[in-house]
């Protein structure tokens, strides 16, 4: 008789042929979501990724997409030994993952970036080989707990390649995420896993229930930012595509009856529910808004999250 507790504390130790590891990160993904495996599995896989990269940032499925990875640096911390007197050593703490990353940005996308800074988040991480790596918690597929700090961009000294180039540093809190429940989903290209970027609406003029309104994505340099006037003035002329609130917290829906091109001021004209607009007292604030992202992408608005103006209505 074997007295053992073998068959409960550790498992078989066959090979699976054919088995794979994870490659080169391409780039990381920040997700604190979380998806069933049996909903995301085979050709599933893909379009989740596409369709939660395109959410807004409000909403907690949202995937938010890093740069292209450029240059990598393992910065793993080093298991912690202990030993006795008699030459036994052992591990006492598995050292937790970390790595560094170089990438392209500019001064308009890496305070965006940095807004991450510090926070506990999750992550998934793309592979060079087509795989998306993430954590297996029971039935569900997560991200790896991770903290990230983007640093500022620096001045170039003409040594090396340093201009427009960010590091980031990603942190993992627990080892045996990555070492013992990492799970991967695999897709065919990553070109449809985006970015977005804000566009912020602001007020230009009235008359009434009739406002003038722009819609532009900001800029680093002073003074100027890029309007989607420019390329999607005939897409936005739906008023579909945009929402209006009132009332306490913006609960109340004010009508939109029409959405209308003005060339000359590289606008739209939004008129109002001239009766409701009517009821509101003076002073009273509506909040503009686009629709979603995933409208705005059936519409073939890409890339874009509309940030809402308050409005004020006038005697």
């Amino acid at each position: 008789m074997s007295l053992s507790l073998c068959a409960k504390s550790v498992a078989n130790t066959g090979v699976i042929q054919c088995d794979v590891a994870p490659g080169i990160p391409a780039f990381f993904m920040v997700w604190n979501g979380s998806a069933k495996i049996e909903d995301i599995q085979g050709s599933q896989f893909q379009a989740f990724l596409e369709a939660n990269s395109k959410l807004s940032k409000n909403d907690i499925n949202k995937i938010f997409v890093f740069p292209i990875i450029q240059d990598i640096t393992d910065a793993t911390e080093a298991n912690k030994e202990g030993t006795l007197n008699q030459g036994f050593k052992t591990i006492l703490l598995e050292g937790k993952p970390a790595y560094t990353y170089k990438v392209f940005a500019g001064q308009s996308t890496v305070p965006q970036l940095r807004k991450f800074n510090n926070q506990s988040v999750r992550t998934l991480t793309m592979d060079t080989n087509m795989r998306a790596w993430g954590v297996r918690s029971t039935d569900n597929y997560v991200g790896a707990q991770a903290k990230i700090f983007t640093g500022g961009l620096k001045f170039a000294t003409g040594q090396n390649v340093e201009e427009g180039v960010a590091t980031i540093s990603i942190s993992y809190l627990a080892a045996s995420e990555l070492n013992d429940d990492a799970a991967f989903g695999e897709v065919d290209s990553a070109a449809g896993i985006v970015g977005l970027l804000d566009a912020n609406i602001f007020y230009i003029s009235n008359v009434g229930n009739v406002f003038e309104i722009g819609v532009s994505v900001p800029t680093a340099e002073i003074g100027e930012s890029i309007s989607l006037y420019d390329t999607y003035s005939v897409e936005l002329e739906a008023a579909a595509l945009w929402s209006a609130k009132t009332g306490a917290n913006f609960t109340v829906d004010l009508p939109i009856i029409t959405v209308a091109k003005n060339d000359a001021l590289s606008a739209w004209t939004i008129t109002f529910d001239p009766t409701a607009y009517g009821l509101l007292g003076t002073n009273a604030k509506i909040e503009l808004s686009l629709a979603p992202p995933p409208d705005l992408d059936a519409a073939d608005i890409d890339g874009i999250e509309g940030v809402p103006v308050i409005l004020t209505k006038t005697a």
